[in-house]
């Protein structure tokens, strides 16, 4: 479980820099999430299946925080670890660079599943506020 634990949170570190320097939402989903993943967001209709219908919802999002915004994630335990499959909650809080941008904070759920390149998000349900 440990190795889980920290092998996502050296996921996330990768994907916190990336931000910070104004990454493409393709380098965050190359990154961060497997090509089949479904993610929920609180208040939407439907769940979004896939990568390629997530990215212009990233490059939105992206786009709205700036170049040199500020995202910190943090793992609440616990990671629990079967095989190939990992869940956890997870934190993230974004400081946008944009000026008068309110700070963000989201909780999530996340199902992991491990991949030659190593875990990545299969599943995420996400609110805003924190944990």
């Amino acid at each position: 479980m440990a190795d889980a634990k920290l092998q996502i949170e050296a996921i996330f570190r990768q994907v916190e820099t990336a931000v910070a320097r104004g990454t493409s939402a393709q380098e965050i989903i190359d990154l961060l999430y497997h090509p089949d993943a479904v993610l929920v967001a609180e208040g939407t209709a439907a769940a979004i299946r896939g990568v390629a219908a997530f990215r212009p919802q990233l490059e939105e999002i992206l786009h709205g925080w700036g170049v040199g915004a500020k995202i910190r994630f943090s793992v609440t335990d616990p990671v629990v670890e079967v095989e190939s499959l990992a869940m956890t909650y997870f934190n993230a809080v974004c400081e946008p660079a944009k000026a008068g941008s309110e700070i963000e904070r989201y909780r999530v759920l996340s199902g992991w599943r491990r991949t030659p390149r190593g875990w990545r998000v299969a599943l995420e349900m996400y609110a805003v506020g924190s944990l």
